[in-house]
């Protein structure tokens, strides 16, 4: 309950003993015109004005924030995949899973956009969707090589070549293994729509890639059940 309401103490807010004391029309109360005028502005701004204003602050608040507000914030953090059911693609794909809480992710959103290109990342952010999220690096012994390699006559740097298409020894290929529960495993494993869930997760998974990683492909992806991991 609030503490102060403009009804019961606007008018000692602005006006004296002496304009209430010569106040006229006073009513049974010994409330004069001026008086009950201005509670009855008082009431206006309890009923209608304080309510609209009383929680502004809450929209701040992913925990308290209006369901109807939240999805402007995740607009705002970039339309994380899947975090408010919602697809900021030109083509949706409709499923029930994966699913992340929206007040969750978007609580953490700077935090996570800090550790962004990181194991540490898709580690939590898998928390986030239910699924664990295993890396498996496959270039990086090539990439170990002494950069003397760069000195060959097959590699070009100036923009006449395709170097950052074809032969780029920068980029890193990773293959994903991606742990989900074993009741939705099964579930996948009984409609047949592997494609599809992997066409969820790429969503996920590529949105956040750092800049020297290849895009991963549906042919990256390997779904394995997992019992450790609880149905949501």
């Amino acid at each position: 309950m609030r503490q102060f309401n403009y009804k019961n103490k606007l008018f000692d807010m602005f006006f004296t003993g002496y304009h209430r004391e010569y106040d006229s029309y006073k009513d049974t109360n010994q409330k004069g015109l001026l008086e009950r005028f201005v509670e009855v502005c008082g009431e206006y701004l309890d009923e209608e004005i304080n309510p609209l204003i009383d929680n502004h602050l809450n929209m701040l608040d992913f925990e308290k924030c209006p369901e109807e507000l939240l999805v402007y914030w995740w607009e705002y953090f970039g339309s994380i995949p899947y975090a408010y059911q919602v697809l900021n693609q030109s083509e949706e794909v409709v499923l029930p899973y994966p699913n992340a809480n929206t007040r969750d992710v978007l609580k953490y959103a700077i935090s996570l956009y800090k550790i962004r290109c990181t194991h540490l990342f898709y580690e939590v952010l898998g928390k986030f969707y239910n699924v664990v999220f295993e890396l498996i690096p496959q270039n990086f012994t090539e990439l170990a090589e002494p950069y003397s390699k760069y000195d060959k006559e097959h590699i070009n740097f100036d923009s006449k070549y395709s170097f950052d298409k074809n032969n780029c020894l920068e980029c890193l290929k990773f293959k994903v293994k991606i742990h989900i529960p074993q009741g939705v495993f099964e579930h996948f494993e009984n409609t047949n729509e592997w494609d599809k869930l992997k066409k969820s997760f790429l969503l996920v998974l590529n949105k956040y890639l750092p800049p020297h990683v290849e895009l991963i492909t549906s042919d990256d992806i390997e779904f394995i059940s997992s019992t450790a991991i609880i149905n949501l």
